[in-house]
């Protein structure tokens, strides 16, 4: 992905999602998102500071979010909870990385 920082600088990150059998049963192919499509991703960087990260969900183009989080991730988010669970999540994230 590539995503702008905070001098209007693009940065190209790299990306990392689910599993594809994963993403096929929460309702994302391949035919989701096209090149130049612009989303608005939520994402857990990895700690030293470089553009990698790990997708947690994505607004579309349509507007509909998508989450990638499954029961599969590790995370044990159950289905329906997504978004509430994720919140508190980056909260938590935010609130380690202000600390650091």
């Amino acid at each position: 992905m590539d995503a702008k920082d905070a001098s209007g600088n693009v940065v190209h990150w790299v990306v990392e999602a689910t599993a594809a059998p994963s993403l096929i049963d929460i309702g994302i192919t391949k035919r989701s998102f096209k090149p130049g499509d612009e989303v608005t991703a939520t994402m857990t960087p990895v700690k030293t500071g470089q553009p990698i990260g790990r997708v947690m969900n994505a607004v579309l183009p349509n507007g509909k979010t998508v989450y990638f989080v499954t029961e599969g991730s590790g995370l044990n988010i159950p289905r329906g909870q997504e978004e509430e669970e994720l919140t508190k999540i980056n909260k938590a994230a935010q609130a380690v990385s202000s600390a650091e």
